[in-house]
């Protein structure tokens, strides 16, 4: 019990943020509940065929084309789906947080920062956008953290990043292979800004590259599991 309050302790303005977070994200649930068809553009059409298929039982892959992954599409489905799918918002913020306490060492810059943002998303990009493209976005903040803080990543650590970016893949597609871009990117350029120049030539240099490269690797397979058993329970591999 005593580990669990001074975890509690040690994290409570996040779990704090979190809570806030998850109660200022309500205008988002109207959005979840509505099938988005309060909003007019040029591809609605496609959303609302998504929305048919998925009450109506049509599987995505197998039987309709969907790029948008597996939590999006059955969100509409059953209430399991649609609150993991509302909870990204208030994780989203809680990260953002996190980031903002690291860059901002004033509180009163910290939550004024915070409260800007929110107001930004609230009014001019909503919570349908910011929770679909803030995945990237914040998650690639997030690696850039690891990458800046840690000189020596663990074998565990790699694997668990592999992991998540399986993960995304599996359930968010679209932005899972944007993330995947992205942590390339960002592991290399962390790579070369770390790396010696006596030691650009160097065969050691690579072969650890692709070493832990390869750890990043075995954690995406671990993490795109789910994808391939659902895939195999709906029949997806079948011709």
């Amino acid at each position: 019990m005593r580990p669990l309050l001074s975890i509690l302790r040690k994290y409570k303005d996040i779990i704090i943020m979190f809570v806030i977070a998850f109660f200022l994200s309500s205008p988002y649930m109207i959005d979840i509940c509505s099938g988005y068809l309060d909003y007019y553009n040029f591809d609605l059409q496609e959303f609302l065929l998504w929305h048919y298929t998925s009450i109506n039982n049509i599987i995505p892959y197998r039987d309709i084309f969907y790029p948008y992954g597996l939590l999006n599409y059955f969100k509409n489905y059953n209430l399991l789906s649609a609150s993991a799918y509302y909870l990204i918002s208030p994780i989203l913020f809680t990260f953002i947080f996190f980031i903002f306490k690291k860059v901002f060492k004033d509180k009163f810059i910290l939550y004024f920062s915070f409260v800007i943002l929110y107001l930004f998303i609230l009014i001019l990009i909503g919570f349908q956008t910011f929770s679909r493209y803030g995945l990237l976005v914040v998650l690639s903040l997030y690696f850039s953290h690891i990458f800046y803080s840690t000189k020596k990543i663990k074998i565990s650590i790699l694997i668990l990043l592999g992991i998540v970016l399986g993960l995304f893949f599996s359930f968010i597609n679209d932005q899972g292979i944007y993330l995947i871009l992205s942590f390339i990117f960002l592991f290399l350029f962390n790579k070369s800004l770390h790396i010696k120049k006596d030691h650009f030539l160097s065969a050691d240099f690579y072969l650890k590259t692709i070493k832990e490269m390869l750890y990043v690797v075995l954690g995406f397979f671990i993490g795109i599991v789910p994808l391939f058993l659902f895939l195999h329970r709906t029949g997806n591999f079948h011709i």
